[in-house]
């Protein structure tokens, strides 16, 4: 997590992106994370899975499917009941939530992102089109 980041650099607002699969690996980090650096700013990207191995091996596979959480209850849950946790799933409820990161400097925020299941950077997916080239070879 930004955890570090944020102790080392006190003078800086760390920011976190993350996807729902690996929150649910570290998430007992987050209570740390915001008692230390309560300004810290952490996106979760919810996209219900494991979606860097749906792209490379198996999209359609269960075991790349996470149990759902109540994300925005999860910063609570773990001890930093201060901590906004706006949800969004458009670009006008991101820039909203951005506004509002903004203008709360001293607050710590943990914004879930609804995105769709196979949700995935381009680099992502070309990075997965080459493996799944190679492995065609073998």
């Amino acid at each position: 997590m930004d955890l570090g980041a944020g102790l080392s650099r006190p003078d800086h607002r760390p920011v976190l992106f993350i996807g729902d699969g690996s929150l649910q690996l570290t998430a007992t980090e987050l209570g740390t994370l915001y008692q230390r650096v309560p300004q810290a700013v952490v996106f979760l990207l919810e996209n219900r899975g494991y979606t860097v191995e749906r792209c490379i091996q198996s999209p359609h596979a269960v075991y790349q499917d996470i149990l759902a959480w109540d994300w925005p209850a999860v910063p609570a849950a773990l001890g930093a009941p201060q901590v906004h946790t706006p949800r969004v799933g458009t670009l006008r409820g991101l820039a909203e939530a951005l506004a509002e990161v903004t203008d709360r400097p001293d607050d710590g925020f943990f914004i879930t992102v609804d995105l769709p299941m196979m949700d995935a950077p381009r680099l992502l997916r070309v990075l997965a089109e080459g493996i799944g080239t190679l492995n065609a070879r073998d």
